[in-house]
């Protein structure tokens, strides 16, 4: 039941097991609750959702908090707790008010009447989260013993009720353990297991799913008709070193794609089973293909010897988890060595009869010693097989230059920004691109200081309905490399001057209530701005329209500023009116580069005059791309090389934006008959150099518009069927082109034949976006595109005429110096490093000098957990020659700053410094909390700032003014990482 001691407006009645939050429709707080006693371990604490209503957005939040109810001050909401507690909402977990993780299981937003949410602290001191009995795996580690409960019934969420069969009900994995009778070793003879011991499938299963009479054999029906919800599970938990081993029983061919097979924590018993495993988003770890995935996401790309898809029948497959938590596969009889650490004590195994696979059988194993050891294989030896292999992989690195240089006196945005923030489209918008998952850290400044008269103005180009409150937009001293961004502009308690819905906030107190027009009714292609005039009053504008003075004394100098809350996804700068003599200035330029802008139809003695401008400014393909990918012929040809092994990874985008009304054509060149779907085509606002890149285009969900078959997609969402192309029926020699026409619609053509109107107001500048799935494994980018081009569209002179060509970069492995530290151990060919003994002397140095742009990157293999602190990564202006002897370099990098006169710039757990200095704190995610498996990179721009990468992002400007050489260094207490290729 509840506790005594509740928010303000709290209201328990039902012997105190059901609470209820007063005045919802004025208040939407206060609503606090906590469980009556500390909650026990492995206990599940579970309340039933009773009323909701729409007034508000946000919702139930729940969680633990180690503060005794009777000592506390209870606060408005749960997320206003700062010391000892963890909650869910939404979908984010927060420790002590701030977000650790950003999209954890499901969003609790969007239950309703009648749904149950509950909480648990395991005997190991992990916290889970569970929604409708379903557990949604580990949300944080490290928990005390004594919690209580705590309940927010927050916004839309009025009256809950503690479940009444859960209060006293203890999940043990002990007890689950101990009912299940312990395995003889020694037993040989199947017989001789108990029907209740011996593994077979559970009675609930997949949909299309039939089992034998005594449930060892499982069956896809209509396996021609469909390929998917074949999903089975064992009917109990598997026991430490136990086998669950299957034999492939049939295959057909219609199918891309084969079995899948791994372990879950979820029970059968309650399971919502999904249409397939790789869907699950929790407590799963799967084998699909060749590669890993852990709660639906890849974690190894490349594991083992064997790919499932190409397996026979006949074939066994199997799984064990060790007593060390360790999971292994076993392809007919042959370890394939360490698929996941850390996996959890109680676990079902589980099969997806997918695509190909339509029949399986379990065989009968007992544990890891009835396997022969003529096919156990050395893990070590394996490991050190696959570095080789990575360590000859040849992926190409990132580019500068994908959007022309902007003038130096433009007002664009910085891109140094809030965490959920990003700015795009070379500095002129921002956007918060998870907008539909969270509301705010999205602050963005502008790149220089606003001058005296000078409007700062935006339009709103996306809008998310979800939430309460909008855009709001002002200015402050604060200088963007050296801001502590706050969640909200509002939070920030100096210099800052800031209009947030109808009223004027200076330093975060209100000033003036009632100002001008309310900025959260705003919609799409409004626009709003801010001026400094030149007596220092401060003025806002709403559509061109003066709101009035809104402060006075306003410092010269101060940034633009806007908070993309809420509502407000995407905001563009809207570029102002030019004096008369820029405004020629321009006007001649463009007349210049109309000049040169190549005819529909080229004569030849045009040709050669204009060769070398149309080369310079000829579309390819941007070096940087999916992980499956690789540009060839000079950036024209893009192709999946492992087509017959792997069917997506494959995205590849154009080298720089395409001006209004060009032509964007690549021609299919190569296609595989294994698997279902084809090419896929669109275009984005999203740099090159911005995007992490999915699987497929399809999960791009902001600022993307693509064709895929069909099926016209923004967003990663449908908007239209059935356009006038499909995309799935192009063969080798087709040809598929789009183009942006001045107008902003969207156009496709196939074979040079406009296919219509497939999208309207698309933004200027997007980029063409390639991906290379399923059946399309090459394609040439068209060296005429600029002749496809139909005349009734001739393109308008831009300012991407001026754009410098982009260089196709070779593609780079990197080694470390032989020059290191005495405890450190090279091996691999010099692109793996283990520290031997003790927990200094770990230097580890670039055998290059870094060039420009360049990332250098390592992956963690391995982790000492006996030591204190962690791994250092930076640059340094010290250069270590081969020759030189280990005893003379330092026994870390603190002391290698002391070398003469040269320069280091580190970054240790949150901090960079330079020669040991504190430059800034905070910088990053603290890296000694980083586990195995976790990259770090780092690189110097060519505008001479030093940036660090953590799995593959940008964590923005770490130093400035670094020197044009200079060399990686590494100081860590890791006991192995390998130097991965640039990505």
């Amino acid at each position: 039941m509840f506790h005594n001691k509740y928010g303000c407006l709290v209201t328990l009645s039902n012997n105190n097991r059901t609470a209820q939050r007063n005045q919802p429709s004025q208040e939407f707080n206060n609503g606090v609750v906590f469980s009556k006693d500390p909650l026990q371990v492995d206990q599940l604490f579970e309340v039933t959702i009773d009323k909701k209503i729409n007034s508000w957005s946000g919702s139930i939040e729940i969680g633990v908090t180690t503060c005794d109810p009777n000592n506390l001050q209870i606060p408005a909401s749960a997320t206003d707790f700062r010391d000892g507690t963890w909650v869910l909402s939404g979908s984010c977990i927060l420790v002590n008010g701030r977000s650790i993780v950003e999209d954890y299981g499901y969003d609790l937003d969007q239950l309703n009447e009648g749904d149950r949410v509950g909480v648990m602290c395991t005997s190991t001191g992990c916290l889970h989260f569970y929604v409708n009995g379903q557990d949604f795996g580990e949300a944080s580690a490290g928990i005390p013993a004594r919690v209580f409960a705590v309940v927010d019934m927050y916004g839309k969420c009025v009256q809950v009720t503690v479940t009444e069969s859960v209060e006293t009900r203890i999940i043990s994995n002990e007890a689950i353990n101990v009912s299940l009778a312990v395995q003889n070793n020694n037993h040989s003879d199947a017989s001789a297991l108990s029907s209740e011991e011996r593994l077979s499938f559970h009675d609930r299963c997949g949909s299309l799913i039939k089992l034998s009479t005594d449930k060892r054999t499982a069956e896809r029906r209509r396996p021609l008709d469909e390929f998917n919800n074949g999903v089975v599970m064992t009917q109990r938990p598997l026991r430490d070193n136990e086998m669950f081993e299957i034999t492939l029983d049939r295959l057909v061919d219609k199918w891309s794609g084969s079995i899948e097979v791994g372990i879950t924590t979820h029970n059968p018993n309650t399971m919502d089973f999904p249409a397939t495993m790789t869907n699950m988003r929790s407590g799963t770890i799967m084998m699909s293909g060749c590669g890993i995935l852990t709660n639906g996401k890849g974690t190894r790309r490349e594991y083992g010897e064997y790919n499932l898809d190409e397996l026979v029948e006949a074939d066994r497959i199997g799984m064990m988890r060790k007593s060390n938590g360790f999971l292994h596969y076993y392809i007919n009889g042959v370890d394939q060595g360490v698929a996941a650490t850390r996996v959890p004590n109680v676990v079902f195994g589980v099969v997806d009869l997918y695509g190909m696979a339509v029949q399986v059988t379990i065989r009968d194993n007992f544990d890891e010693h009835t396997i022969s050891r003529d096919c156990s294989v050395d893990f070590e030896s394996r490991a050190n097989s696959l570095f080789q292999q990575l360590s000859r992989m040849c992926i190409t690195e990132s580019v500068e230059g994908a959007l022309p240089s902007p003038d130096l006196d433009s007002l664009l945005f910085h891109p140094h920004c809030g965490c959920h923030a990003r700015v795009v489209d070379g500095g002129r918008a921002a956007i918060r691109p998870n907008a539909v998952v969270d509301f705010n850290n999205a602050v963005v400044l502008t790149n220089r200081t606003l001058r005296c008269n000078e409007l700062f103005e935006i339009q709103i180009d996306k809008i998310i309905d979800k939430w309460a409150g909008s855009v709001e937009i002002g200015v402050t001293i604060h200088v963007p490399i050296d801001l502590d961004f706050p969640s909200t502009m509002t939070n920030l308690r100096s210099g800052t001057w800031m209009m947030t819905g109808n009223g004027v906030i200076n330093n975060g107190t209100t000033v003036l209530e009632e100002y001008g027009q309310n900025l959260d009714r705003l919609k799409m292609g409004d626009k709003v701005g801010v001026m400094r005039k030149s007596d220092g009053t401060l003025h806002f504008y709403v559509n061109g329209v003066d709101q009035g003075t809104a402060a006075m004394d306003i410092p010269e100098s101060v940034y633009g500023v806007i908070d993309l809350y809420g509502q407000a996804a995407r905001a563009v700068i809207v570029e102002q009116s030019l004096g008369a003599d820029r405004l020629a200035i321009t006007n001649g330029s463009a007349a210049s580069a109309a000049a040169r802008e190549p005819p529909a139809v080229l004569s030849s003695s045009a040709s050669s005059s204009s060769a070398s401008s149309s080369s310079a400014m000829q579309l390819l393909f941007h070096s940087k791309h999916g992980s499956n990918a690789r540009v060839t012929n000079g950036g024209l040809t893009a192709s999946r090389p492992n087509a017959h092994g792997d069917f997506n990874d494959s995205i590849v985008m154009s080298s720089r934006p395409l001006r209004d009304g060009e032509v964007f054509e690549v021609m299919i060149e190569k296609m595989v008959e294994r698997w279902s779907g084809s090419i896929e085509a669109g275009v984005t606002t999203i740099r090159p150099d911005d995007i992490e890149f999915p699987n497929t285009m399809t999960d791009i969900d902001y600022e993307m518009w693509m064709l895929s078959g069909s099926a016209i997609m923004e967003d990663g969402t449908t908007i239209r069927n059935g356009y006038a192309c499909d995309l799935d029926t192009l063969t080798v020699g087709s040809r598929i082109g789009m183009a942006r026409l001045g107008d902003g619609t969207l156009h496709y053509y196939v074979d040079g034949r406009d296919m219509g109107v497939a999208c309207l107001d698309i933004p200027s500048g997007v980029y063409a976006v390639i991906d290379l799935y399923g059946q399309c494994a090459q394609v040439s980018v068209r060296s005429d595109n600029a002749r496809v081009q139909p005349e009734v569209h001739a393109r308008q002179p831009v300012e991407y005429d001026l754009q410098p060509p982009v260089s196709i970069v070779e593609e780079v492995t990197h080694k470390f110096s032989t020059c290191c530290g005495k405890n450190i151990l090279l091996k691999n060919g010099d692109c793996t490093a283990i520290r031997s003994k003790s927990y200094n002397h770990g230097l580890l140095f670039s055998l290059q000098p870094m060039k420009l742009d360049e990332i250098f990157e390592v992956q963690i293999d391995s982790i000492s957990r006996q030591w204190s602190g962690s791994m250092q990564i930076g640059v340094t202006t010290y250069a270590p020659q081969e020759s030189m002897s280990r005893d003379i370099l330092p026994a870390s990098a603190a002391e290698l700053a002391e070398v003469g006169s040269k320069v280091l710039w580190m970054i240790s757990g949150a901090q960079v410094t330079k020669n040991n200095v504190p430059m800034c704190e905070n910088y990053a995610p603290c890296l000694e909390r980083l586990e195995a498996g976790a990259r770090l990179g780092a690189m110097v721009a060519s505008d001479g700032t030093l940036h660090l990468f953590l799995n593959k992002e940008d964590l923005g400007v770490a130093a400035t003014n670094i020197p044009k050489v200079r060399l990686r260094c590494n100081s860590e207490n890791w006991e192995e990482f390998r130097s991965l290729l640039p990505v």
